[in-house]
């Protein structure tokens, strides 16, 4: 995960202080490691439940991240995950505002 996560940062020459992380809640010694080999900001993210969801786990885990924090306006988004089965996956994500999903009801979406 590490070799992905720093190959991905290098394509896209992307500075790795410049990243926050959202991941599983469940492999602590990845988050330290993104946090002391890359010098990652990893945000813990937030056990709701007690299953691996596979592919779906990341995006409940960002739902919950986008509830309970505020994402960065400036930066890059990483959201990493392993599956149970050892596939890894991780994705960047260039925020400018709050998701759609965690804006208010009542506000216009541009879409």
């Amino acid at each position: 995960m590490l070799q992905l996560i720093t190959a991905l940062l290098a394509k896209h020459a992307i500075a790795p202080c410049n990243v926050t992380a959202v991941g599983q809640s469940h492999t602590h010694e990845l988050a330290a490691a993104l946090q002391q080999k890359l010098g990652i900001a990893s945000l813990a993210g937030v056990r709701t439940h007690d299953a691996n969801l596979g592919a779906a786990d990341s995006i409940e885990q960002l739902t919950s991240m986008v509830q309970t924090h505020t994402l960065p306006s400036q930066g890059t988004l990483l959201l990493w995950n392993i599956a149970s089965c050892g596939y890894v996956g991780c994705a960047l994500l260039d925020p400018h505002s709050a998701p759609v999903l965690a804006r208010s009801l009542g506000a216009n979406s541009s879409w």
